[in-house]
């Protein structure tokens, strides 16, 4: 019974992620007058394949470290996520598709860093909701 949440949510943590990237482009869109809805969307499904890698990685280990050691908490969860964030960005900045050339590149790289962290972030709760961790019998 618990295995079925588990996967589930590792499948639809990420589609949270996915979503909330793709709101922002949309946002962006919307506030530098050329709405497009298209691009937002495309957006999500990117979004999604990168956060889903980063939750069977990242976060599938990190539910069980978790789990194990006891500390089954949102806070646990939405820091944990957050942590999987900023290593994702990490990983991505160092791809040319990521680079960051320009006068203000240390601006948007601290945005971005924010950015994938608070994406990482809600994606562990989203996780957390779905799968409601408990601790391993004996632990914590």
């Amino acid at each position: 019974h618990e295995v079925r949440f588990v996967v589930l949510g590792v499948l639809a943590a990420p589609l949270v992620t996915g979503l909330l990237f793709g709101l922002g482009i949309y946002l962006n869109s919307i506030v530098t007058h050329h709405p497009n809805l298209g691009v937002a969307a495309m957006f999500v499904a990117f979004a999604y394949e990168f956060a889903l890698g980063a939750a069977l990685v990242g976060g599938f280990p990190a539910h069980f470290i978790l789990k194990n050691r006891g500390t089954v908490g949102i806070w646990a969860y939405a820091i944990a996520g957050a942590i999987i964030g900023l290593i994702t960005c990490g990983i991505l900045m160092t791809t040319k598709m990521f680079s960051l050339p320009g006068h203000d590149a240390a601006g948007k790289v601290l945005l971005r860093l924010i950015s994938f962290a608070a994406l990482g972030a809600a994606s562990g709760v989203t996780f957390w909701i779905i799968a409601k961790p408990r601790p391993t019998p004996g632990k914590g």
